[in-house]
C-alpha cells in the first residue's frame, strides 16, 4: 500500500510541478520528448523505475507517456512506438498541416483540426497509395479496375511487400497469399488474402492490407516516416517511408551494422531479420504476426529477472526467441519485437464475425430491455399523473359494460395508475408488465385491493393463462414491432377473450396514420387509427364503441358469441370530442395541429456499440457478511439471466468485439459479456448450471498458482473458500466456458517491481495454457489495480485484453488493455441490476 501511495503521489508531483525536465521525484523520472527531434534512448538515474514523458510538437505539449525503465533504460526502439502508438493522428495532422492542408485552404482561416478529422484518413490512404484522386470507398473496393506494371509470381505463397513501393499483381499455386507487410522496412504484420484462379490483383492486395491493419497502419507510417525529424519538410509521407526503407536495407548489406543487430537466422522458419541496435546479449521474443494495432503490435523491453518466466511462457505458446539464455547475469536486455515473426506461425484471417441474424430479428428496439432501462432510471417515466393522462383514464372508464366483469386482464400497466382505478370495477384482476420493475411499483401502489395478481409478461411473446371477460391494453401497441405483429396479437387478444368478452383499449393518433389530420410526429410505423382498424377487421372482434379526439382514440371492442346474429348487432357508436385537456409539456412539441409528414417511423433494430462487461465473483446462497458484497445469490443471479434472456441478450467474446472494435463496427442484436473472477469452485457448483440454462457464456480469471487451493488473498475477511481445480476447470473448457488470467498470486500489481509484475503475467500465462492447451489473451488485473506501466508490462507478456474494475460500458474506442466493466454486488437488487446494465 506504501509503494502504491508512493507511486501515485510521484505522479502527481511530476504532473504538476513547474521545475524544467528532466527532474527525478523518487522512482519517477519526467522528460520532455521533442518529436521532431531524434528519438534517443532514456538512461534515467539507477533507482528509478518510472519515466513520466511529456511529449512535445513543434515545442507545444500534445501529452504524456508513462514507460518502465527496465534494467536502466528505455530504448528509442520502445519511445518512438509508444509516442506513435498514442499520437499518430495528431503527428500526422500536424505534418498535413504543413504540406496537405496548407494547399488546399488556399489561405482560408478553416479549422484545421477539424478538417483533419473529418478527411484525414482519406488524406492518408491517397497519400501513402499514391492514388491523390482516390475517395475513401475506392481504397476498400476490390473491384476498383486499377492497373499494375508488375507481376509477380510466388511459388511458396509468400509475399513481402512494402507499402512505399508499387503493387504487384500477384500468381501463385497457392490457395491463400500470405503478404508480410513493411512499412519504412519495419514488418507491420501478416495479412492473409484468399487467392482466386491462381491470381491476386494489387487492388486486392491494397483492400486486404488497408483493412487488416486499420489504424496500426498509420502509426506504423508515422514511426517510421515522421518521428525524429522536422515535418515541415516538403517531401511526401511516402517519399519518407521510401527513404527508410532503403537506409534499412543499407544497413542489412552494411557488415560493420551487424554488429549492432540481433542476429536472427533466416531459415526456413524465421523469416525476418528484426531491425533493433542493441548487444548480442540480448534476448529476443517474438509472437503471432496477426492481431495488428493490439499489443501484439507494441514494442516492448522487459527486465531480465524475469528472463526465466518469460522463456517458459514463449515455450508453452509455440513462441519464437532467439536462443535459451541459461542464466539471466548474461543478458543485458529482453526485448519483445513484434518484427520478430515466423512462416510457422498459422494465420488468421481478420474479418467482423457476423453472428446469426436472427439475433437482430427475435429483438426489436422496444423489448424488455427498453422499458426495464426505461423505468430503472426514473419512476412515471411517462408523467401519468397529469391531468391529460387522468382526463383519457376517466374517459376509457366510461367506455366500459356496466355489467360486472368477473375476470380481467390489463395488459402494459406501466406503474399501476390505472390498474388501481379499474381493480373495483371487477372481481378479480391480473395486471401484468413486460418490465419486473414496473410491477413492483404498481403492486405498491395498489396495496390492500385485495382481487388483484401480478404477473411480469411480454404480451407480444407469452402466451396468456386462460380466457377473460375483458383485457385492457392501452399506450404499448406501437411499440410491438410492426403490422404482421399487431394482426397476430389482434387474433392472440380475440381467441383470450371469452365470448361476449371485451377489448379495451386506448392510443395516441400519429401522422403517420393521417398526415392530413392533427396527430404526434411519433418514432413508430402506425398509431390509433391503424391499430383500430387492425382489431376492428379480425374475424369474431367487433368494434363496439369509439371515442375520438384529435390526439387520441380509446375503443371498446368485443368478441362475438358462438352463434352470431347479424340483427343482433347495430352499427358501432362513435364519438367525436374536441380535445378535452392539453397535452403535458414534456410531448405538446410533438404534436402536428395541422397533420403533416413524419420525420421517422421505421422499426429499428438494437446493435451494441456499447458493450456490457458484466464482473462478478461468486454465486452461493450462503457465505460471511463480510464478503457479501462479492456474493450474488443463486436467484438474484437467475432473475438477471432470466432478464438478459428475455430482453435479447446474447453472449459475446472478447474476440468478437475486438474485431467490432478494430472495424468500428457495432455488434449487431444486444451483446453481453459475463466475466467471473477468482475462480471459485461454486461457480460450478450454481453459475454455470443457470449460464447453461439460459443459453449464455461466461469468461473465468483463474489465479493460476491458487488452482484446487483456497482464496488466500482474502484472509483478512476470515472466509476460506474452495477454488476450482484443473479437472473441474477442463470440464467447464468442454462446455464452453473460456478462462483467462487473474495473475499467479492474486497481487496489487502497481505496488510490485518491474520484475514482479512481468512474472505474474507470464508465470499465469505459462501455467494455464500448459493446463488448457489454448491461447491465453485475456488478464483481469486483481483488485483492479492498474496503470500504464502494468498495462504496458502485460501487454508485452502476451496479452490482448486487460479487463479492469473501472466502471462503465465498454465502447469502440476503448483500450483493449484497458477495458471497463460493470460490478454486480450482491446488494444489488433487480433495478439497480438494469440501471447498471442501462446506458
Amino acid at each position: 500500500l506504501a509503494r502504491r501511495t508512493q507511486i501515485i503521489l510521484e505522479r502527481l508531483v511530476v504532473e504538476h510541478t513547474p521545475e524544467s525536465r528532466p527532474i527525478a521525484i523518487g522512482s519517477t523520472y519526467a522528460i520532455c520528448i521533442e518529436v521532431t527531434e531524434l528519438i534517443s534512448d532514456i538512461v534515467p538515474p539507477a533507482s528509478i523505475q518510472r519515466v513520466h514523458c511529456t511529449i512535445k510538437l513543434e515545442g507545444t505539449s500534445i501529452g504524456q507517456l508513462e514507460l518502465p525503465a527496465c534494467d536502466g533504460l528505455v530504448a528509442s526502439y520502445v519511445l518512438g512506438d509508444a509516442i506513435a502508438a498514442k499520437y499518430a493522428w495528431t503527428i500526422l495532422g500536424k505534418f498535413f498541416e504543413h504540406t496537405i492542408y496548407s494547399k488546399l485552404n488556399n489561405g482560408q482561416d478553416s479549422s484545421i483540426h477539424e478538417q483533419h478529422n473529418q478527411t484525414g484518413w482519406t488524406a492518408f490512404l491517397q497519400e501513402l497509395w499514391s492514388r491523390p484522386n482516390w475517395t475513401d470507398k475506392d481504397f476498400y473496393n476490390p473491384a476498383v479496375v486499377d492497373q499494375s506494371s508488375r507481376r509477380h509470381y510466388s511459388d511458396d505463397g509468400w509475399l513481402v511487400i512494402e507499402v512505399s513501393e508499387e503493387l504487384p499483381d500477384v500468381e501463385t499455386a497457392k490457395s491463400e497469399l500470405n503478404v508480410v507487410l513493411t512499412v519504412g522496412g519495419s514488418t507491420l504484420g501478416v495479412v492473409t488474402v484468399p487467392v482466386e484462379q491462381n491470381f491476386v490483383s494489387a487492388q486486392t492486395l491494397r483492400v486486404a492490407l488497408t483493412t487488416d491493419s486499420g489504424f496500426e497502419l498509420c502509426r506504423a507510417c508515422v514511426r517510421e516516416g515522421l518521428l525524429g525529424q522536422p515535418i515541415n519538410h516538403s517531401s511526401s509521407l511516402r517519399a519518407r517511408l521510401a527513404e527508410a526503407a532503403k537506409q534499412k536495407r543499407l544497413n542489412n548489406q552494411s557488415t560493420a551494422q551487424l554488429t549492432s543487430i540481433i542476429p536472427v537466422r533466416l531459415n526456413e522458419f524465421d523469416f525476418q531479420i528484426a531491425h533493433i541496435k542493441t548487444s548480442h546479449n540480448t534476448l529476443l521474443l517474438g509472437r503471432r504476426p496477426d492481431m495488428m494495432g493490439t499489443s501484439v503490435s507494441r514494442r516492448a523491453s522487459l527486465p531480465i529477472g524475469a528472463a526465466t518466466e518469460l522463456q517458459e511462457a514463449a515455450a508453452v505458446a509455440g513462441e519464437q526467441t532467439t536462443q535459451p539464455v541459461q542464466l539471466s547475469q548474461q543478458l543485458e536486455h529482453i526485448v519483445y519485437a513484434p518484427e520478430f515473426i515466423s512462416r510457422s506461425l498459422n494465420q488468421r484471417k481478420s474479418s467482423i464475425i457476423h453472428r446469426d441474424q436472427t439475433l437482430t430479428e427475435q429483438a426489436n428496439l422496444y423489448d424488455r430491455s427498453y422499458f426495464e432501462s426505461l423505468f430503472a432510471k426514473q419512476a412515471d417515466p411517462w408523467k401519468y399523473t397529469n391531468d391529460y393522462e387522468q382526463t383519457k383514464y376517466e374517459q376509457t372508464l366510461a367506455l366500459l359494460p356496466r355489467k360486472r366483469i368477473k375476470r380481467a386482464l390489463e395488459l402494459a400497466c406501466a406503474e399501476g395508475h390505472f390498474t388501481v382505478q379499474i381493480a373495483p370495477r371487477v372481481d378479480r384482476l391480473i395486471a401484468t408488465d413486460i418490465s419486473q420493475i414496473a410491477i413492483e411499483r404498481t403492486a405498491e401502489r395498489c396495496a390492500g385491493l385485495e382481487n388483484l395478481k401480478f404477473l411480469c409478461l411480454d404480451l407480444a411473446k407469452d402466451p396468456f393463462s386462460g380466457q377473460f371477460g375483458l383485457i385492457v391494453c392501452s399506450e404499448v401497441l406501437y411499440y410491438i414491432g410492426g403490422l404482421e405483429k399487431l394482426q397476430a396479437f389482434a387474433q392472440k387478444i380475440t381467441n383470450a377473450l371469452e365470448p361476449g368478452g371485451y377489448f379495451l383499449t386506448a392510443h395516441a393518433n400519429l401522422v403517420v396514420d393521417d398526415p392530413g389530420r392533427t396527430g404526434y410526429d411519433g418514432d413508430h410505423p402506425f398509431g390509433a387509427k391503424v391499430i383500430g382498424e387492425t382489431f376492428a377487421s379480425t374475424p369474431s372482434l367487433r368494434l363496439m364503441k369509439e371515442l375520438k379526439t384529435p390526439l387520441y382514440r380509446i375503443q371498446l371492442f368485443q368478441r362475438e358469441h358462438n352463434f352470431w346474429n347479424p340483427f343482433r348487432y347495430s352499427a358501432p357508436q362513435i364519438i367525436e370530442l374536441p380535445q378535452p385537456t392539453p397535452p403535458p409539456r414534456h410531448v405538446a412539441h410533438k404534436v402536428l395541429w395541422n397533420g403533416g409528414s413524419p420525420q421517422r417511423y421505421a422499426i429499428p433494430t438494437p446493435v451494441t456499440a456499447q458493450l456490457p462487461i458484466l464482473m462478478y465473483h461468486r454465486v452461493a446462497p450462503t457465505g460471511s457478511s463480510a464478503m457479501d458484497r462479492w456474493r450474488v445469490t443463486p436467484q438474484a443471479f437467475e432473475e438477471q439471466l432470466r432478464y438478459l434472456r428475455d430482453a435479447g441478450y446474447h453472449s459475446v467474446t472478447l474476440e468478437e468485439w475486438r474485431v467490432a472494435m478494430a472495424a468500428k463496427q457495432p455488434l449487431p442484436g444486444r451483446a453481453v459479456l459475463i466475466t467471473f473472477d477468482d475462480g471459485y469452485l461454486d461457480f460450478l457448483t450454481y453459475a454455470q448450471p443457470l449460464l447453461k440454462q439460459y443459453g449464455f457464456s461466461a469468461i473465468v480469471f483463474l489465479v493460476a498458482e491458487k488452482v484446487g487451493q483456497s482464496n488466500s488473498w482474502d484472509t483478512f475477511y476470515g472466509e476460506k473458500l474452495s477454488l476450482l481445480d484443473w479437472q473441474q476447470i477442463r470440464q467447464l473448457q468442454a462446455e464452453g466456458i473460456e478462462f483467462g488470467s487473474h495473475s499467479a498470486s492474486h497481487p496489487p500489481l502497481t505496488g510490485l517491481p518491474l520484475a514482479e509484475i512481468v512474472k505474474e503475467g507470464a508465470r499465469s500465462r505459462a501455467i494455464l495454457q500448459r493446463e488448457l492447451q489454448v491461447p491465453i489473451r485475456a488478464f483481469a488485473y486483481p483488485y483492479g489495480d492498474t496503470d500504464a506501466i502494468v498495462e504496458h508490462l502485460i501487454g508485452a507478456c502476451g496479452y490482448i485484453f486487460g479487463l479492469t474494475c473501472q466502471s462503465g460500458h465498454s465502447d469502440l474506442h476503448n483500450a483493449l488493455l484497458s477495458l471497463p466493466r460493470i460490478e454486480i454486488m450482491g446488494s444489488d437488487n433487480f433495478q439497480t441490476f438494469v440501471k447498471k446494465l442501462s446506458l
